[in-house]
C-alpha cells in the first residue's frame, strides 16, 4: 500500500471513532451533555477530516434553550387557563392545572413556580452546571390577576 493510502485510512477510522462518540451523545438528554467531560476542544490540526464531525452537544443544547423558552411559555398558558376556569385564582401547583406540562429541558427538574398574592411567578428553577448562570436564570414571568371593574 502506498503511505498516503495507509495515512488516508487511518485518518478515516479516526474520524469514524470521533463520529460514533459524537453519535451517542444524540440520546443523551441535555442535563446529562453538560455534566458530561466534553474531552479537549477539537482543532483544525486534529485531523484531516475533523472539520466534518458535528457539533452535537451545542446543537442539543441550543435546541434545549429554544424548548426551554417555549416550555416556559406553555406553563404561562396554562396558568391563565386555569385562573380564567376557576374564577381567577392561580393554582397551588403547576399540576394542578391537570394540563401536560413540560419540566425544564435544560435541567430534568419543574420550572419554578410561585403565588405573591394576585401574581404568579414562573423562573427557571437553576441554571445546570456547565452553563452561563447570569443568562439562563434571568428568565422570569410575573402574571397578574387584574380586578373587576377597572
Amino acid at each position: 500500500m502506498p503511505p498516503a493510502q495507509v495515512i488516508l485510512l487511518d485518518e478515516k477510522q479516526a474520524f469514524e471513532a470521533q463520529r460514533d462518540e459524537e453519535s451517542m451523545r444524540l440520546r443523551l438528554p441535555p442535563w446529562q451533555l453538560s455534566a458530561m467531560k466534553q474531552g479537549t476542544p477539537r482543532s483544525r490540526s486534529d485531523g484531516l477530516f475533523s472539520d466534518l464531525l458535528p457539533h452535537i452537544a451545542a446543537a442539543r443544547l441550543a435546541q434545549a434553550h429554544l424548548n426551554q423558552r417555549v416550555g416556559l411559555l406553555r406553563q404561562l398558558e396554562a396558568l391563565r387557563i386555569f385562573a380564567a376556569t376557576h374564577h381567577k385564582k392561580w393554582p397551588a401547583r403547576l399540576d394542578d392545572t391537570n394540563l401536560p406540562l413540560s419540566v425544564d429541558p435544560l435541567t430534568g427538574k419543574p420550572f419554578g413556580y410561585s403565588i405573591d398574592g394576585t401574581k404568579a411567578l414562573l423562573v427557571i428553577a437553576r441554571a445546570p452546571r456547565g452553563h452561563d448562570a447570569s443568562a439562563i436564570a434571568s428568565i422570569r414571568y410575573e402574571v397578574s390577576i387584574e380586578k373587576e371593574g377597572r
